[in-house]
């Protein structure tokens, strides 16, 4: 087996992290959910940043980007 480099390594967590907020049922997938959602992944350890404010604002790229556009 091969190791992953940081890059695959990134992109397992990106997807596990979208995974996990499109698992949630539609009503607790609105903007005032965010922020507890991005609180549970930081306990669970799955830590985008260093910071919890930088963790915060990764997982809300993830979240945008998978969106639609108005």
């Amino acid at each position: 087996m091969t190791k992953k480099t940081k890059a695959e390594l990134a992109r397992h967590q990106h997807d596990a992290v979208y995974t996990q907020w499109v698992g949630r049922p539609l009503e607790h997938r609105r903007t005032s959910d965010t922020e507890a959602f991005t609180d549970d992944l930081w306990s669970q350890g799955i830590r985008m940043g260093s910071s919890q404010e930088l963790h915060r604002q990764m997982v809300m790229d993830i979240i945008r980007g998978h969106m639609a556009p108005s």
